[in-house]
């Protein structure tokens, strides 16, 4: 059984707040967890996971070439579509 959707929310916060904090270090753990939002029926989760969906959108418009390979070959790895 998932755990109450307060308690998943805060679970993708905590992960991707970590990966920013460590500069990137863990973005592959952190994006692993987005894999359970295709089975998320609450707004709470999905609003915590867009929220730093967004920043990371955000800083790869400003990032440089080598940043933007690494995260689409993590993204491939994982067959995020």
């Amino acid at each position: 059984m998932f755990p109450s959707f307060p308690l998943r929310a805060q679970l993708v916060d905590d992960l991707m707040a970590f990966a920013e904090w460590t500069e990137g270090v863990d973005y592959s753990l952190a994006l692993t967890l987005y894999e359970y939002l295709a089975a998320e029926t609450e707004f709470v989760p999905w609003y915590a996971a867009n929220i730093h969906l967004r920043r990371l959108g955000d800083e790869l418009l400003f990032s440089d070439a080598l940043t933007v390979g690494l995260i689409e070959s993590i993204l491939d790895n994982r067959h995020f579509q």
